[in-house]
């Protein structure tokens, strides 16, 4: 299995924060050239959720890589978790399994979206939050971004790890060179007490 690192321009890492390298399965297609997906590793694999997984990925341009055999950056590494070739077929399961029903969502009431934009109401902002996502179908989402990926032309390529830093608020950005790029889906599985254990302990 192949292992690598990708590198860091030190002009993306900004503020003080926690830094750790993360692990992500790479992906890439035996069809087309020039890009690959990178699929959770430890904070879904952890919460045991394939769609998670899913959900987290992020697809890369290959050309946009600076790969490297040890970590550019000293810092804690997290072990990845069932990270082989079993990933690629925990991915293509996903098409054969029932469709989800739809998430309920509370009633949007118009003084809500003031109290948002006024008073920065956090009770307001999640009633609002649960509206909107009551129009979307989880199993919907997912056969969409299977659709896009298309699991079945995919290869497994091994274990890539991307520098994560997670800064005083406990948000987490993830760094691709000289990019930072903030993941508010890692941040939400980051944060559960059994996750961010495992992450302290790094």
């Amino acid at each position: 299995m192949r292992l690598a690192y990708i590198g860091v321009r030190e002009n993306a890492l900004k503020g003080a924060g926690r830094l750790v390298w993360y692990p992500f399965a790479r992906l890439d297609p035996a069809d087309e050239e020039g890009w690959c997906l990178l699929i959770d590793c430890f904070a879904a694999a952890l919460a045991g959720s394939s769609t998670a997984r899913l959900l987290l990925s992020r697809r890369l341009e290959v050309s946009r890589l600076e790969l490297h055999p040890q970590p550019p950056i000293d810092a804690p590494r997290l072990e990845p978790v069932s990270c082989g070739q079993e990933v690629l077929q925990e991915i293509k399961t996903l098409r054969s399994r029932p469709g989800g029903a739809s998430v309920t969502f509370s009633p949007f009431e118009p003084v809500d979206y003031a109290a948002v934009r006024m008073l920065g109401s956090r009770l307001a902002l999640r009633r609002i939050e649960e509206f909107f996502k009551g129009f979307v179908k989880p199993h919907e989402m997912v056969e969409a971004l299977l659709e896009a990926v298309k699991p079945e032309r995919l290869t497994y390529w091994g274990v890539l790890y991307v520098l994560l830093q997670i800064d005083e608020k406990r948000r987490a950005f993830f760094i691709f060179g000289g990019r930072r790029v903030r993941s508010t889906l890692h941040e939400a599985y980051l944060m559960r007490e059994d996750v961010w254990r495992n992450i302290s302990r790094g």
